[in-house]
């Protein structure tokens, strides 16, 4: 493929990036580079395979107790007193008074009824010292420091909006501290903050590589929303659970944290666990991650309007579509670690009033006549035909923006007269009036509502049905011709068009399609026909 890359006038195999800006790998001045647009944050799979959230420190100089965002009753600081955890000189050194005595801080914009962790890191000069920390509920933590380095967490749930994180001292002494944390969820690798907040992991305007099939692409989605609140917390009262236990952060999840929560299904004719969800009828699909350990090993879902009760099964522990009833098909993505992403989508329009699933002993009813357990994360309902990436909820629905990328004014890389562009594409999902890709002036390629592509420009209009969601497609042209090819094939010429040339290059266009990018190449000559069936082959 080398000699691809040297005769290629624009080369983009996603690696480098940063805050709306995709770079390529040829050429290597601006021009390369192509913008990005996404007005939200975002999840994707990261290179080691983990579903990869964006994670905020809601703390402020959350290794400067000096500050005086910290309000002191009884303590004193010393900044930069000790050598903290990372090896840095960024510990500080707290003197209690008395008992009662207090360093605390006010965060306001917590949402009442999630879960919280607040965390830090603290030792001794010498001896123990005895403390307690906490106060996102109005329960604390009572704990006992040491001379060695130790992380204190607690969980709890906020009840309101304004918390008081804090460190009260049980009686007169000194206790070295660093890398305090307040966060959604569990606790997770420690942020650095000072002014503001700081969040990390696929922020508004970050591009996504993603490693879902083992080598980074540029994922491009269209905007959606997840309508089921509280996607990881079953444990919260929203979610009904019959015949069935919930213990809270039982086992680490897909995102390698401790956060999935364990569910016990007794012996009954119907374990389950479902939530009101509600929508016009449209077309839905809703997914969950989960884990088999023991028992019945048969995951179902109930139909979105709940009418039709339970309409297709899923093997827990192959990680299958076992069966499903018509109008509705399901899809399974694998994970690490015995889990699994399945997913359910209507054929028709339905009503949307619940979330409901279950575990049953066969997949041609819901009895479930074993106790059984498995494991859960991350439920989500979303309009549209297929899943796509996951987006975490609290006590209100979610939508993730369109991801664009686009490179305007660069007709000096694009054939005015003669010319070629390729794109690789994995996992492709169809989805209508998508835009894929654009040469403004030149050629598009659209998806249409009868799950085909469209090729149009001056003079052609082509229909191409994909059998394959992994899609390497090449449009080659000349003055007056144009032939593409897919996946090694000739499947379109058309020797009556007329070119004209072009100057901005743009993928996911309307913001509405799903592309999983493994590469694009320009070329601004027409490419033989052999060059184009090895180019795209599989």
């Amino acid at each position: 493929m080398s000699q691809f890359y040297d005769q290629a006038s624009l080369v983009m195999i996603p690696s480098g990036y940063k805050t709306g800006k995709v770079y390529s790998q040829k050429p290597l001045s601006a021009d390369g580079e192509l913008t990005f647009t996404r007005a939200s944050n975002a999840t994707r799979v990261n290179s080691s395979g983990l579903v990869e959230k964006v994670r905020t420190n809601l703390i402020l100089y959350s290794q400067d107790f000096t500050n005086a965002t910290w309000a002191k009753t009884g303590c004193t600081v010393t900044a930069n007193y000790a050598t903290a955890p990372d090896g840095t000189e960024t510990a500080d050194r707290l003197v209690f008074g008395a008992s009662g005595n207090e360093i605390v801080q006010t965060l306001t914009g917590i949402t009442a009824g999630a879960e919280y962790t607040v965390s830090f890191y603290a030792k001794t000069e010498s001896g123990t010292f005895n403390f307690s920390f906490g106060n996102i509920a109005y329960a604390t933590l009572s704990a006992t420091a040491t001379t060695e380095w130790q992380r204190f967490t607690v969980t709890q749930i906020a009840p309101v909006t304004t918390r008081f994180p804090k460190i009260t001292s049980a009686g007169a002494g000194t206790l070295i501290v660093w890398g305090f944390q307040v966060e959604s969820d569990v606790a997770t690798d420690y942020i650095p903050t000072t002014t503001a907040a700081v969040s990390v992991g696929p922020v508004s305007g970050l591009p996504r590589l993603d490693y879902s099939d083992g080598c980074p692409a540029l994922k491009l989605e269209p905007q959606r929303s997840n309508l089921v609140t509280f996607s990881e917390s079953f444990d919260d009262s929203s979610w009904y659970k019959v015949n069935s236990n919930v213990t809270a952060n039982y086992i680490t999840s897909p995102d390698g944290y401790q956060n999935a929560d364990k569910f016990a299904f007794n012996v009954s004719g119907d374990s389950s666990c479902y939530k009101p969800v509600s929508g016009a009828s449209n077309i839905y699909t809703q997914s969950i991650f989960a884990k088999h350990e023991s028992g019945a090993k048969y995951l179902y879902f109930f139909s979105h309007s709940n009418s039709g009760g339970a309409v297709i099964w899923f093997d827990l522990e192959a990680g299958s579509v076992s069966r499903a009833t018509s109008g509705y098909s399901g899809s399974v993505q694998s994970f690490d670690n015995g889990w699994f992403r399945f997913s359910m989508t209507n054929s028709t329009n339905e009503n949307l009033t619940y979330m409901q699933f279950g575990v049953s002993s066969n997949d041609t009813d819901r009895n479930c006549n074993q106790a059984s357990v498995s494991h859960f994360y991350g439920a989500q309902i979303e309009q549209g035909a297929y899943a796509t990436s996951y987006i975490p909820t609290l006590s209100t629905s979610v939508t993730r923006l369109a991801d664009i990328a686009s490179k305007t004014g660069v007709s000096s890389l694009i054939g005015q007269t003669e010319g070629t562009i390729f794109f690789e594409v994995n996992d492709f999902s169809y989805n209508p009036q998508a835009v894929l890709f654009k040469i403004t002036g030149l050629i598009s390629s659209q998806t249409r509502t009868t799950n085909q592509i469209r090729f149009e420009g001056t003079g052609y209009d082509y229909f191409y049905t994909p059998t394959q969601k992994h899609l390497k497609i090449a449009a080659a042209y000349t003055a007056s011709t144009i032939v593409i090819y897919v996946n090694g094939v000739q499947v379109h010429e058309d020797t009556s068009v007329t070119i004209s040339g072009g100057s901005n290059l743009i993928f996911n266009e309307t913001g509405n399609g799903t592309e999983i990018l493994n590469q694009a190449l320009l070329f601004k000559t027409r490419l033989t026909n052999a060059q184009l069936a090895e180019l795209t082959a599989l």
